[in-house]
């Protein structure tokens, strides 16, 4: 009975100790999670947004192969924006509804934005602000987009010369900042 009171007693002092790490990893991997899945969200609609642009058909097969996922995930996030109504499948063409064109219009200005912010207040390279602004427009709240949009100097256009929050379907260049 004593050595089972013991083992008890070094299990518990053992959570104890362990307890804000195991707790930190586990936060980790929930929040990378939820990110992850918000970013294959969002670049599903920035790609049927371009295509619907484009005036292009966008099949879930060449959708499939533009995004790189399994096509287990990519079915169950079509299902997900569907039931959120951004997106509607018709004739095999995805579409995006008008409250899908504002949420990927808003995922655009983010890019745009943190591109902008990339290349007025840091030295990073014009090549990679792309690459960097598209792996962490999907981190950032509303509160960190007004403390950038703050900050800049001239917050209407772009890197690369576009106008910020430019109406659905229009673009507008000006003289392009990286020349």
């Amino acid at each position: 009975m004593t050595k089972e009171i013991y083992l008890i007693a070094i299990g518990f002092i053992l959570g104890i100790l362990f307890y804000p790490i195991i707790k930190h990893f586990i936060k980790l991997y929930l929040l990378n999670k939820i990110v992850s899945n918000k970013k294959i969200e969002q670049d599903i609609l920035k790609e049927i947004y371009q295509s619907n642009k484009e005036n292009k058909i966008l099949t879930i097969d060449i959708l499939n192969k533009k995004i790189n996922i399994p096509t287990s995930k990519l079915l169950e996030v079509l299902g997900k924006l569907i039931n959120l109504n951004y997106i509607y499948l018709t004739d095999n063409d995805l579409r995006l509804t008008n409250k899908g064109k504002e949420e990927a219009q808003n995922i655009i200005d983010k890019h745009r934005l943190l591109e902008r912010y990339l290349f007025e207040k840091t030295s990073t390279d014009l090549n990679r602000i792309h690459k960097i602004a598209d792996d962490h427009e999907h981190i950032f709240d509303e509160e960190k987009i007004q403390n950038m949009k703050n900050e800049l100097s001239n917050r209407c256009i772009d890197p690369h010369g576009d106008i910020l929050n430019e109406s659905i379907y229009t673009t507008k260049k000006l003289t392009n900042l990286s020349n």
